[in-house]
């Protein structure tokens, strides 16, 4: 968990998914993204396979 936070109150926010199938990581982001009233920039997803 980070604490404390940067100039004008923003943090950094990141979620570490197990193995997930891409529909539902998808579905999710969408969700995310549409928390425009608190989400300051679109969110991202960075892939990491074996």
């Amino acid at each position: 968990m980070q604490r404390g936070k940067k100039e004008g109150g923003l943090v950094d926010l990141a979620y570490v998914v197990h193995m997930a199938r891409e529909k539902s990581v998808r579905a999710v982001l969408a969700q995310v993204a549409s928390l425009d009233d608190i989400l300051r920039e679109e969110p991202r997803v960075i892939r990491v396979e074996e």
